[in-house]
């Protein structure tokens, strides 16, 4: 018996004595239940700690398994240096006893010193280890430090160094004291190879991480390292047709320089690289679910080809992929290669032994405190019963992941209990999906951007898979309350339904009075000419909307209440999601100003003093929606069209229509992953948006409210969503925007980092609604160019942009106008120098 085995048999004997011998009836505690369960003697540890586990065990019947099972569970801690258990009756309670343990806790940590540590300081040390002060003292934990503290060494290129840990104990005090021999570091001199015809000895170099040391480089030594580069030389072989290419070995040659604590390595490669193949073909055998040419379609190696064996590797994985996906999950395939030693030429069969489908047995949500499980169950398109697919599961842990419900979804596919089935675990880490935020916002109005706002919103509302949110913002001529709920699935189908209400009061500034004679009248004669009629009469004179004088400007209250409804249905397609929707929103709308000091020049602002005003809006579109995740797309595309036809037989006294186009594209352009987690990504990402304002058809163009529009209708560039960067700016008939962005992941769950080119366009309604006819008169000059580059995050409680830009126009000689930035513009704001801080707080969702 091992010695370990014979100490824990003789702490058990004496645990279980010490529970008999506080009784005559030596058996009274077995079956009664466990109240309780405390400690004596904790002092680091706290009673939280423990609690998880001991909880298990409260409200469960006494039993010796139960408790060898608990007290091979406070041992595993490492926690402690003696574990005593009591067992007390409970005074009045005759079914039910406490269970006490008398502990004693192992030595805490009281400094951390490092001795014979010249070449590395001690805060680089203490970052690698674990071990902190008031931390307790065990075994495993100097072992893992003592590896840490050697690896850190080894990366350095201390080839040699060693690290022995030990508890010194001064004066009630408990020191960890690291002593390190760290010996001579060693730099790669030079490396060689041996036996290489094909390759040059540069091309080899260049497929290894070890370099050699140079000017830019320290050249360190890892022998760790040294492996893998054995493997990407045999690769590199591998994917050229030298199949049988091998690292015969790796010679090592130290130098050491006696007036220095260094030594120089030199690495010989002894390389045998063997024939060059080509690739003969593949057949296959026993297959008769797919046919011989379906098969040999996924094998994209031509013969004749070099035989490239990792690319070969990737079509053979295709082939059982088509049979995986396809629920043949116990077919066993097989592999065999025939080479022509005469022409150098290697052909491939391969053989299949095909059997039944497999069938999903039981779907296991695990994980899932708050979501319920039929939440997460309709996400994933496989029931009981079904045939096993991967394609299938592959499609429902997207869908999971665009619910952006969960920290981190893992699925297991265990056999189930007859040959045939399988079982299908998700394993979810639930995130947090309500917040409540409190700060300001940029945007919105011209007039006043900034804004308080404070939000609470749950999109996972009750674990239901709803959303609901309140939302208020708050500044001086603009302050609105807004809820809304959506629910995804009505009726246990892919058939959303959505209900939103708002209330908001806003100052709407700088609106131009009917008297402006006195601005061009002959004021010295003590006569005021008849005030303008017409907007157009005011320009013929010399006026402009933006040269009015303030005193000839007012203000006036604007108030708005909003109710509406949407619903739509996603529809799986082989060519993505087919999403039709419609949506339909009424409100009033109130102005007041005191009319007996403004008189406004607009007479339909007139008109409408102290008036309530309905505006009916019926909304309908379809989307093709073929992108990989919603919130921050990969790959895939999105094609969008949306129509919002208000007034005309909804009634009301706004009349228009409104078109809205988006076009996009995602392509992961590279996608590289690295010895860790992280991935390095690239992500091209274009779009165009292309908006229309229309009168209502269904009037008649002699009718006054053929095209009845306000501010709240037209159309606009905000400068953060479209043309980045540039002033907000409204009243437009026709904008078109496009982007094209190159993202790349500094941490893929949190924040990316986006290069971006934007240009945009805005056809004014001054110019009447026929403008938009005119899109194909577009000149260079029309539009606004933003380049950029900055930080995008994309967590969906944290959606913030930060993006540093360079705007600019097109000139009528065809050369570029640089505009001035808000910073580093030398305070000058006619020099074109600068750039633009984008500042971007929320997200478009689609």
């Amino acid at each position: 018996m091992h010695l370990k085995r014979l100490i824990a048999v003789v702490l058990i004997t004496a645990s279980l004595v010490s529970l008999h011998a506080q009784e005559e009836d030596p058996d009274w505690y077995l079956n009664k239940e466990i109240l309780d369960i405390e400690f004596d003697g904790l002092q680091t540890v706290t009673e939280n700690e423990m609690l998880l586990i001991v909880e298990p065990f409260i409200g469960e019947r006494f039993t010796e398994q139960r408790f060898l099972e608990l007290q091979r569970r406070l041992y595993a801690l490492d926690l402690f240096e003696v574990i005593i258990p009591n067992a007390e009756r409970v005074p009045g309670i005759e079914d039910g006893m406490l269970l006490r343990f008398e502990v004693e806790e192992r030595p805490v940590v009281s400094a951390i010193e490092f001795s014979g540590n010249n070449r590395l300081g001690r805060n680089r040390l203490q970052d690698a280890i674990l071990l902190s002060r008031g931390d307790v003292i065990t075994a495993s934990r100097l072992r893992m430090d003592e590896d840490a503290i050697r690896a850190l060494y080894r990366e350095q290129g201390f080839t040699a160094a060693e690290v022995r840990a030990e508890v010194v104990e001064e004066r009630d005090r408990n020191i960890v004291r690291f002593t390190i021999s760290e010996g001579r570091q060693v730099s790669i001199e030079s490396i060689t190879f041996v036996g290489n015809q094909f390759a040059t000895d540069s091309s080899l170099r260049g497929v290894m991480e070890l370099r050699e040391r140079n000017i830019f480089n320290r050249g360190l030594f890892q022998a760790a390292t040294l492996e893998g580069d054995r493997n990407r030389i045999r690769r590199y072989y591998n994917e050229r047709g030298f199949i049988d290419a091998e690292v015969v070995e790796v010679q090592q040659t130290l130098r050491e320089e006696d007036d220095s604590n260094r030594s120089f390595l030199t690495l010989t490669v002894f390389i045998d690289e063997g024939e060059r193949f080509t690739y003969g073909g593949t057949t296959f055998s026993g297959n008769t679910i797919f046919s011989d040419e379906e098969l040999s379609d996924l094998i994209r190696l031509e013969p004749g080809d070099v035989l490239d064996l990792a690319r070969y590797e990737v079509d053979y994985q295709r082939v059982t992929d088509r049979y995986f996906e396809n629920g043949f999950i116990f077919n066993q395939i097989t592999r065999r290669e025939q080479r022509d030693p005469d022409t150098n030429e290697i052909s491939f069969l391969v053989s299949i032994v095909e059997r039944n489908r497999a069938h999903i047995e039981n779907i296991v949500i695990r994980g899932n405190d708050k979501t319920r499980t039929h939440v997460i169950e309709r996400e994933i398109p496989l029931e009981v019963g079904d045939v096993f697919s991967a394609t299938r599961i592959r499609e429902g842990l997207r869908n999971l992941a665009n619910l952006q419900y969960f920290s981190a979804i893992n699925p297991e596919t265990p056999p189930g209990s007859v040959d045939g089935l399988m079982d299908l675990i998700i394993n979810v880490e639930e995130g947090n999906t309500a917040e409540i935020s409190f700060g300001v916002a940029f945007g919105g109005n011209q007039d006043f951007p900034v804004s308080a706002q404070i939000q609470w919103q749950d999109r996972n509302f009750l674990g239901r898979g709803q959303t609901f949110g309140i939302q208020a913002i708050a500044s001086p001529i603009n302050q609105s309350v807004t809820f809304n709920f959506l629910e995804r699935w009505l009726f246990e189908r892919r058939w959303s339904g959505g209900l939103n209400l708002s209330f908001d009061r806003s100052v709407v500034n700088n609106i131009p009075q009917d008297v402006m004679a006195p601005i061009f009248g002959d004021n010295e004669s003590g006569r005021v000419p008849d005030p303008f009629t017409s907007l157009e009469e005011w320009q013929e004179a010399g006026g402009t909307t933006t040269a009015i004088p303030q005193e000839y400007l007012m203000s006036y209250d604007a108030y708005n209440l909003r109710v509406g409804v949407n619903t739509g249905y996603t529809f799986r397609t082989p060519i993505g999601r087919f999403i039709p929707r419609t949506s339909f929103s009424t409100g009033i709308s109130y102005i007041t100003y005191d009319d007996t000091i403004y008189r406004p020049f607009n007479p339909t602002t007139r008109s409408n003093l102290d008036r309530w005003r309905f505006r009916n809006t019926w909304g309908v579109g379809a989307a093709l929606d073929a992108r990989d995740f919603i919130f921050s797309p990969t790959e895939g595309y999105r094609l969008d069209q949306q129509f919002f036809l208000t007034g005309g037989f909804l009634g009301g006294e706004r009349h228009n229509i409104r078109s809205e186009s988006t076009a996009e594209v995602f392509f992961t352009l590279w996608d590289v992953p690295t010895d860790g987690a992280w991935r390095w990504q690239g992500v091209l990402a274009l779009q165009s948006k292309l908006n229309f304002l229309f009168p209502n058809l269904y009037l008649s163009e002699d009718s006054d409210r053929y095209f009845a529009v306000d501010d709240q209708d037209t159309l606009r560039l905000d400068g953060m969503f479209n043309a980045r960067g540039w002033p907000f700016r409204l009243g437009g008939v026709t904008t078109w925007n496009n982007f094209v962005e190159l993202r790349m992941p500094l941490s893929e769950q949190v924040i990316w980092w986006d290069f971006f080119a934007e240009m945009a366009t805005l056809r004014s309604l001054e110019s009447g609604w026929e403008d938009r006819e005119l899109l194909r008169d577009l000149t260079w000059q029309d539009w606004q160019f933003t380049i950029g580059t900055g930080i995008r995050f994309v967590i969906p409680q944290f959606p913030i942009r930060l993006y540093l830009g360079r705007r600019f126009r097109i000139d009528e000689h065809g050369s570029v106008a640089w505009e001035t930035g808000n910073l580093f513009n030398r305070g000058d704001p006619n020099s074109g120098r600068g750039v633009d801080l984008i500042f971007t707080i929320g997200s478009e969702f689609f």
